[in-house]
């Protein structure tokens, strides 16, 4: 599974131990981490935004609508995967532009942090955002000057993916040979997918 939801509701759980909190606390402070991650999405999408059109109007506007949608806040409040997902969605667009723009290899760098944090929080997104940069990049990016951070940027970051991505496969597996093979396990698994869409 994406592990990194997992480590930041762990140190939450940490944070709040060592605070002396209770359960309530405890929860807080995962839900703390997980808000400040989201508020950076906010920040993120607001250069981005800003940086394609230039004009504060819509910059604010924009970056209002974001912050006040449903869904966008419904996500923000979950400790949970679907929070930290439009975070580095944003992230990696946004220094995917910088590098480009820039030619700035500390763009780059964050760019590579960017996508692979997208990476260990949902694979599913992550393959989407690359393909569609990918796209970008042929169509409108690609000259002699980006190639070096596009090779760059690719080697890094199948490098710093790729053994998850051998480890989800085989577990993947496993889990779909259960899940049709067992009735209970069905079952059970349907009913955890009906109370997580509950809880949101």
């Amino acid at each position: 599974d994406n592990w990194l939801p997992y480590y930041i509701a762990a140190l939450g759980q940490v944070m709040g131990s060592m605070l002396k909190l209770n359960a309530f606390g405890r929860v807080l402070c995962m839900r703390a981490l997980f808000g400040l991650i989201s508020i950076l999405g906010i920040v993120g999408f607001y250069y981005l935004v800003k940086d394609l059109t230039r004009n504060k109007t819509v910059t604010f506007i924009s970056v209002l609508l974001y912050s006040t949608s449903i869904p966008i806040i419904l996500h923000f409040r979950s400790i949970y995967y679907v929070a930290l997902i439009p975070t580095f969605v944003v992230g990696t667009l946004l220094f995917y532009r910088k590098t480009v723009e820039k030619k700035s290899w500390k763009c780059c760098f964050i760019f590579i942090i960017s996508a692979t944090l997208l990476f260990h929080s949902l694979f599913l997104h992550f393959f989407i955002m690359l393909f569609s940069i990918a796209v970008i990049y042929f169509i409108f990016d690609i000259n002699k000057e980006n190639i070096k951070f596009f090779l760059v940027s690719l080697i890094c970051i199948v490098f710093l993916t790729l053994p998850w991505w051998i480890y989800q496969r085989s577990f993947l597996n496993q889990v779909e040979t259960n899940f049709f093979s067992n009735k209970e396990y069905f079952f059970k698994t349907i009913m955890g997918y009906m109370w997580q869409i509950q809880a949101y």
